[in-house]
């Protein structure tokens, strides 16, 4: 599985975007971007609270490999909220795919709980691995969700060959 490293810079570019700035051409000077895993995700578009990133080159919403998408519910205060907008998120993945793992870190005195839901969802025309971490950050839900599509009838092999179980999860490639 991917690393998460910056989520809370992520969060906080992502809350102080404007909300609605898809843009022909490509990113403006004061587009925000956010370093995800080694690689630079633009800013694409927002709208009542979710917010979409790319990396550089995958700007045509109908056709991105990676996304970063933070969506934020500023009604999720707690934990039994939480516990809600995880379990939403597993329903609409189990809707749409296939679970791969599922994981909750029980609240402690130092942090909220946390849960992780990864899914590889698909259509006719593509796959995608979705990993959604859930969890509580200056008072609001976030669902921070990293995805990878593969486009095409044989999708199949092409994502097989792009995750990789090992003995700790799922890793990609």
């Amino acid at each position: 599985m991917p690393s998460y490293p910056g989520l809370l810079a992520l969060i906080a570019i992502s809350l102080a975007a404007p909300m609605a700035c898809a843009q022909a051409g490509g990113p403006q000077p004061d587009t925000p971007a956010v370093t995800f895993d080694g690689v630079t995700f633009i800013h694409r578009w927002s709208q009542s609270g979710q917010h979409e990133f790319t990396p550089g080159g995958q700007e045509d919403m109908e056709a991105w490999t990676d996304m970063v998408t933070v969506n934020v519910h500023e009604s999720v205060t707690d934990g039994d909220e939480l516990a809600a907008t995880a379990n939403g998120v597993l329903t609409n993945y189990e809707g749409a795919g296939r679970i791969i793992r599922t994981d909750s870190r029980p609240r402690t005195d130092a942090a909220p709980a946390e849960h992780l839901v990864a899914a590889v969802l698909g259509s006719r025309t593509f796959l995608e691995a979705a990993f959604a971490r859930v969890m509580l950050v200056d008072g609001a839900g976030i669902v921070l969700v990293y995805s990878h599509r593969v486009y095409g009838e044989a999708a199949g092999d092409s994502m097989s060959a792009w995750l990789e179980p090992t003995a700790r999860g799922w890793r990609t490639r």
